[in-house]
C-alpha cells in the first residue's frame, strides 16, 4: 500500500495519511491501465510514473490513480510559434 494512504475499502473509500490529499485530483487512466494490477506490477508502475512524469501514484483495490494526471504541456516550439503554424503542412 502506498505511503500516502492509511487504508481503503472494497467500495473505494480511502483514508489518507494527510487529509490534504483527499482534496487533490487523483485520476484513473482507464485507457492504459483498465484492470487492477498485482503488487509487483504496482511497484514497477509507481516507479516508472515517478521517474518518467514526476507524478505520485496510489493504488486502491489494485487500480492505479495518479495525482494531477493530465496530458503533458505543449513543446516550447508550439508555445512560441502557436499550434496553427506548427501544424500547417508546407
Amino acid at each position: 500500500m502506498s505511503n500516502l494512504i492509511r487504508s481503503f475499502s472494497d467500495d473505494f473509500n480511502v483514508t489518507w495519511d494527510d487529509p490534504v490529499h483527499a482534496t487533490e485530483s487523483w485520476l484513473l487512466d482507464p485507457v492504459n491501465f483498465p484492470s487492477p494490477m498485482p503488487p509487483l506490477t504496482q511497484a514497477l508502475h509507481e516507479r516508472i510514473i515517478a521517474v518518467a512524469f514526476g507524478l505520485p501514484t496510489v493504488f486502491v483495490n489494485g487500480y492505479a490513480f495518479m495525482k494531477d494526471f493530465a496530458p503533458p504541456p505543449p513543446a516550447p516550439e508550439v508555445e512560441t510559434r502557436g499550434p496553427n503554424d506548427v501544424c500547417l503542412v508546407r
